[in-house]
C-alpha cells in the first residue's frame, strides 16, 4: 500500500506540473511539433543513445575495476532496463539504479556489496560531473551572478553541493576518516551496514584511474546532454541564448531532474528548466528548457 500511495503520488505530481505548464502556454505541441521533424527526430533519436552508450560505458569501467567480467554487451542492456525502470518505479531514477544491481547482484551472489557499489559509484560520479560543469561554466560568468540574489543564491547552493561531494570522496579514501568512522558508527544503530558501503566506496581508492575515467566520460555524457539541448534551441529557432548557459543550466536542471520527486522527473525537469532558463536569460516566453527535456526524457524511454 506504501509503494502504491508514493507510485500515485509521484504520477499525480508528473501529470499536474505537465498540466499546469499547458495551461499556462509554456509547454504546447505546437512547439514540440518542431522537433518531430523527421530530420529533427533521427538527430534527437542519435543523441540519446550516444548519451546511454557513455553513461553505460561509465558503469562498465566502474564493474571493471571491481574484478566484474562483464562485457559492453552485457552492460548496455541493464543501462537499458535501469533507464525504463526509472520511469516505471516509485523511486524514479533511484529505482532504476536499484533494478540494475539488482541483476548484476543476481549473478554475484557472493560480492554483492561489490556489485551494489558500482551502481553508487556510478551515481555519484555523473552527479559530481553535473555540479562541477554546471559550477565551471558559472564561475566563468560569475559577475552575473553577483548582480541578483536569487542567481547569487543558486550559485552558492552548486558551491555547496560541489564541497559536500568533494568531501564525501575525500573521506571517503581518506585512512585517517575510515578509522575514525569506524569508532563511531559500530555504536549506532545500522551502523554495520554504514561501515560496510563506506568501506565499499574506500575500496575503490585503488582504482583511481578507472574513477578519472569515469568521471571523464560523465563530463561527456553532459556535453551531450547541453547538445541535444543546444540543437533543440536551434530547431525552435531560439536566439539570445550564449552558448555557455546551455553549460551551466542544462547540468542543473538535470541534478534537478534526478531527485525522485516524480516517476523519471517527468514534470519536475520540465519546471525546473523552465526557471532556470527564464532566471539566467531573462528572455521571456522561452520554452527550449520544457521543450527540450520532454524530447530527451521521450528518446530516453523510447531506447
Amino acid at each position: 500500500m506504501k509503494d502504491r500511495f508514493f507510485t500515485l503520488l509521484k504520477v499525480i505530481i508528473a501529470v499536474g506540473l505537465i498540466v499546469w505548464l499547458v495551461a499556462k502556454g509554456n509547454l504546447s505541441l505546437k512547439d514540440m511539433s518542431h522537433l518531430f521533424s523527421p530530420l529533427a527526430f533521427l538527430f534527437f533519436m542519435g543523441l540519446a543513445v550516444i548519451n546511454l552508450l557513455i553513461t553505460a560505458w561509465r558503469w562498465h569501467v566502474l564493474l571493471k575495476a571491481k574484478g566484474f567480467s562483464l562485457s559492453f554487451k552485457d552492460v548496455f542492456p541493464l543501462q537499458l532496463i535501469g533507464v525504463f525502470f526509472s520511469f516505471a518505479l516509485p523511486a524514479g531514477s533511484v529505482g532504476g539504479d536499484l533494478v540494475k544491481g539488482y541483476y548484476v547482484i543476481k549473478g554475484e551472489d557472493q560480492r554483492k556489496l561489490d556489485a551494489g557499489m558500482t551502481v553508487l559509484m556510478d551515481r555519484i560520479v555523473g552527479l559530481y560531473a553535473m555540479v562541477f560543469l554546471g559550477l565551471f561554466f558559472m564561475t566563468l560568468k560569475v559577475s552575473v551572478f553577483w548582480n541578483s540574489p536569487a542567481l547569487f543564491s543558486l550559485y552558492m547552493m552548486t558551491a555547496a553541493a560541489f564541497g559536500g561531494l568533494t568531501l564525501v570522496l575525500l573521506l571517503a579514501f581518506s585512512h585517517k576518516a575510515f578509522s575514525l568512522f569506524n569508532k563511531i558508527l559500530v555504536h549506532m544503530p545500522l551502523g554495520d551496514k554504514v561501515l560496510k558501503v563506506y568501506e565499499g566506496m574506500k575500496s575503490y581508492r585503488n582504482h583511481k584511474l578507472a574513477l578519472i575515467k569515469a568521471f571523464s566520460l560523465s563530463l561527456l555524457a553532459q556535453a551531450v546532454g547541453v547538445l541535444f539541448f543546444m540543437v533543440a534551441g536551434s530547431f525552435l529557432k531560439v536566439s539570445g541564448v550564449p552558448w555557455t548557459t546551455y553549460f551551466f543550466v542544462v547540468p542543473i536542471g538535470m541534478l534537478i531532474t534526478a531527485i525522485p520527486l516524480s516517476q523519471g522527473g517527468v514534470g519536475v525537469g520540465q519546471v525546473a528548466m523552465m526557471y532556470l532558463f527564464g532566471v539566467f536569460t531573462g528572455i521571456k516566453d522561452l520554452v527550449v528548457g520544457q521543450v527540450g527535456i520532454t524530447m530527451f526524457q521521450l528518446t530516453l524511454f523510447l531506447w
